[in-house]
């Protein structure tokens, strides 16, 4: 099983950008509630929590990984995200909603998939 974080640098996010702590801190949130079904309630109580760790805002912290997500969608893996996001294929990143969503979505199969590798081995 790949990690957060090495999904995320496979897509072209590195550590040098911002946003890019707090979209490992919400794909974590996500990973440990373990809730495939709807993992959009984990992460706004994700980003609520950053609001308090960081004394920020949630404009700021989105702001912050939209910024991450253009320079991944810039400089990042074409083919992965293509895949994952098919409107990046035209230059358009997607939304922090959209990331944050589609990634949850696909860290949790990653981990689920690893697991029942496990048990058949």
């Amino acid at each position: 099983m790949q990690s957060i974080a090495g999904i995320l640098f496979s897509l072209g996010l590195h550590p040098r950008y911002k946003g890019y702590g707090y979209i490992v801190y919400v794909l974590t949130k996500v990973v440990e509630s373990d809730v495939l079904a709807c993992p959009t309630i984990t992460i706004k109580q994700s980003l609520s929590e950053l609001e308090s760790i960081y004394s920020s805002n949630q404009c700021a912290i989105k702001r912050s990984i939209s910024f991450a997500l253009h320079k991944a969608c810039e400089n990042g893996c074409a083919e992965m995200m293509s895949a994952l996001f098919p409107n990046s294929v035209r230059g358009y990143p997607p939304t922090t909603t959209e990331f944050l969503s589609v990634m949850s979505v696909y860290c949790l199969s990653q981990i689920h998939n690893s697991e029942h590798q496990k048990k058949d081995a």
